[in-house]
């Protein structure tokens, strides 16, 4: 319920903390019970308590594919063990070869992987059971390599048949926004998130948003580094420092944490600590990244997608660690590949005033301005999704020639 936003975080691990401590107080030989208690504590920041938990309801019952699948979350987003999540995820598809929630993570860990032959014969059985995620996987596989258009038509499709996807219409906000249309982006949310105000240049507009957001829900700590981050990519060092640092002690200084502490959080760590003249601080990060890429490596993801690249990983922790010419080849790669790097962030301007950099930029450029217009071309011609969406005013207009921005 707080993931659709029904209920605050607060909220919501209130109330399930309660009906999950008296399950397992009722029976404690319940599966069901110690998993509701580890999925608890995997949206509470605690995963090895999760994982204790998970591990206990698969000891009552060794069938139980679903906490297969939140296994895998935990182990991949929370302590990046990638090849130990791709094991739990592909034992949740075995014990349940229709779970739709299984079947969408196995077949994304694939992608990753170039396991693509692999990938497709696992994601045409969404087809018939849940058409509509099958249309935004499909459509996520056929972008890669830089394809943006066709993951913007594949969750259109997803909302087309099945209109109360939300899913569908969130990925729709952040590729609007990676396509340049701010208009569309913003008219099809209600209440833009952060990242994506970051990613239209709004920033003093993603602090606010952030701050109340964090205000609503105290305990997020999703919202606290959205916090974080939006600070320091406005350039509010002072404000995000102690935001980021707590949360770089929080995940225990040295491993990154998707969502959590990431590579992004630790590229603004890394400007901010500079900014203060703290560069023996510095390399820890750095380490960090290095170390997340080796696993990366180790587990075979390889691939690159608009929001993943190992490539960007790597060569951004080379550029920010003086290996200038190595990082901005890297970096170059993952664009080639059809990576985004983010604009505009105040914490990576050091890279944008990189005269290396402008060849890359303007590579990501010209790609925006190509897969904007083929996705135009699409809904400005008869328009196969107008029961559902249409451009905005004016947008088919503005964008009426391939130049157009």
């Amino acid at each position: 319920l707080a993931h659709y936003n029904a209920l605050t975080l607060d909220e919501a691990i209130a109330t399930a903390t309660l009906h999950a401590e008296r399950a397992i107080a009722l029976d404690p030989t319940l599966a069901e019970a110690h998993a509701a208690k580890g999925y608890l504590s995997w949206r509470q920041e605690n995963p090895e308590e999760a994982l204790t938990h998970f591990r206990q309801a698969i000891q009552i019952n060794p069938n139980y594919s679903d906490v297969y699948n939140w296994m895998a979350g935990v182990l991949n987003e929370k302590l990046a063990r990638y090849d130990e999540g791709i094991a739990a995820t592909e034992m949740a598809v075995r014990l349940n070869p229709l779970s739709m929630p299984a079947i969408v993570n196995y077949v994304r860990k694939l992608f990753l992987r170039n396991r693509l032959a692999e990938a497709d014969r696992e994601l045409e059985k969404l087809a018939s059971i849940a058409p509509s995620s099958y249309a935004i996987v499909r459509g996520e596989r056929t972008s890669l390599g830089g394809k943006w258009t066709n993951a913007v038509l594949g969750n259109l499709d997803a909302w087309r048949i099945n209109p109360e996807n939300t899913r569908s219409k969130n990925g729709l906000v952040w590729y609007f926004a990676m396509l340049g249309l701010e208009k569309e982006a913003l008219a099809i949310s209600e209440d833009p998130l952060p990242d994506i105000l970051r990613l239209l240049g709004k920033h003093a507009d993603a602090v606010t948003t952030a701050e109340a957001r964090l205000a609503q829900a105290p305990i997020s700590l999703w919202d606290r580094i959205d916090l974080g981050l939006a600070l320091a990519g406005a350039g509010e060092y002072a404000r995000a420092r102690p935001i980021l640092e707590n949360l770089w002690r929080r995940s225990g200084g040295k491993v990154l944490r998707y969502g959590f502490f990431d590579t992004t959080s630790a590229a603004a760590l890394i400007a901010i600590r500079r900014d203060a003249g703290e560069e023996a601080e510095v390399g820890e990060l750095v380490a960090a990244i290095r170390d997340n890429v080796r696993r990366y490596h180790a587990a075979g993801m390889i691939v690159t997608t608009q929001i993943f690249s190992v490539n960007y990983d790597e060569g951004l922790a080379a550029y920010l660690a003086g290996e200038r010419e190595r990082g901005l080849a890297l970096i170059a790669k993952a664009v080639e590949n059809g990576y985004f790097v983010p604009p505009g962030e105040y914490y990576l301007q050091a890279l944008y005033d990189d005269p290396g950099f402008a060849p890359i930029r303007a590579r990501q450029d010209a790609r925006q301005v190509r897969e904007r217009q083929k996705f135009l071309n699409v809904v400005c011609n008869d328009n196969p999704y107008v029961a559902v969406w249409q451009p905005g005013e004016g947008t088919c207009e503005q964008f009426a020639t391939a130049g157009g921005n």
